[in-house]
This record gives C-alpha cells, sequence and structure tokens, in this order.
C-alpha cells in the first residue's frame, strides 16, 4: 500500500492510505462443500421467490428497502410522507427528505428491471436516481464518478481517524469496469 498526503481545512497535514483493491473480474473462485451447498440451496430458494415489482407485498418491501437504506444517511421520514411523496407530481412534492427515499425506490425500480449484465452506465444512471437532489452534492457530482477522495468515520475534516478509505478517486472508474465484467460472468452462481 502506498500513503497518500492530506491537508484539511484546519491545517493538519498527515499521511493516509486508501483502500486498494484487487481486479476481480478473472478471480478464481473455489467454494468449500458446505459453502457449494449453502449457495445451492440459496439459489433455489431465491428461485421460489415470485418477482412482483409493484404489487402486493413486494411494493412495501421495496418501500421499507429504500427507507432502510435512506437511514444508512441519517434521513428519516415515515411510510405516510413516502406514500404522499410517492404519488405526487414533481411540481406538488414539497418534501424533500421522502423525495429522496423515493429516488432510492426509483433506483431500486430501475435496477430490478435493468436487464442482466448491468454496466458502469447503468451504476451511473442508478448514482443518479440515488442522488438527484441531494442537498450537499454538486450537480456535476451526480451520477459521475467521484473526483475527490471520501472516507466513512473520522471527521469531517480530512481522513484522519477514518473507519475505511475508499480507493482513490482515479479508480473508480477501472474498479466498476471490472465489477460489470465480474457480474457478467456466467461460470459462477450469482449466489
Amino acid at each position: 500500500m502506498s500513503s497518500d498526503v492530506w491537508t484539511d481545512n484546519l491545517g493538519r497535514t498527515y499521511e493516509y492510505e486508501p483502500y486498494e483493491a484487487q481486479p476481480i473480474a478473472d478471480l478464481s473462485i473455489s467454494l468449500s462443500e458446505s459453502a457449494a451447498l449453502a449457495v445451492a440451496e440459496a439459489s433455489r430458494t431465491l428461485g421460489t421467490v415470485p418477482a412482483l415489482l409493484g404489487a402486493g407485498i413486494a411494493s412495501v418491501l421495496y418501500r421499507s428497502e429504500s427507507s432502510a437504506s435512506s437511514i444508512i444517511e441519517d434521513i428519516t421520514v415515515g411510510p405516510r410522507r413516502i406514500l404522499e411523496a410517492e404519488v405526487a407530481t414533481p411540481d406538488e412534492i414539497r418534501d424533500p427528505i421522502a423525495s429522496r427515499i423515493i429516488g432510492n425506490l426509483d433506483g431500486l425500480r430501475d435496477a430490478l428491471a435493468t436487464p442482466f449484465p448491468a454496466g458502469p452506465d447503468d451504476y451511473l444512471r442508478w448514482h443518479r436516481l440515488l442522488t438527484e437532489g441531494h442537498p450537499r452534492m454538486k450537480d456535476v457530482e451526480i451520477g459521475a464518478y467521484r473526483t475527490r477522495q471520501n472516507w466513512i468515520g473520522g471527521d469531517g475534516y480530512g481522513p484522519r481517524n477514518a473507519a475505511f478509505i475508499p480507493p482513490r478517486p482515479e479508480s473508480v472508474e477501472t474498479l466498476l469496469i471490472d465489477l460489470a465484467e465480474y457480474t457478467s460472468r456466467t461460470d459462477i452462481s450469482p449466489v
């Protein structure tokens, strides 16, 4: 691993090490006998789940998933506000938080409707659906590869004491192309 240097807006300078992801598109995968059996059982079970994109319990589960995913970003809103935003026209939506959760729901629906295999352009489209209207993102960052280093945890000034520092921005496009190639493989189980 190689270190980078960060100077935060408080003038502190320190080294940090972004995660260096390895290519996985051609990764050789071998499973133990028990893992192979578990994958086979999970595949069988998933094959019995109906794909009801907008009806019945699936509709409720999709909303729950969109809401739960939003909690990770400290965005919470009740089911009534989500339903009101969902039936409103774009001009009628007055609730930016519910609108962002609807963006999560739109992203999930789009992902489920995307033909296999998905590719980097699909990932960017999903990113746009998930982040459009985000109050802390610039338009050029929405639906685009990131151009700045980011981190999880620590403080808001820089990656010092971060729990995780993702790969460098210049690596992201190559890594997403690699991910698309990996997910299009037919020699391994999707599970």
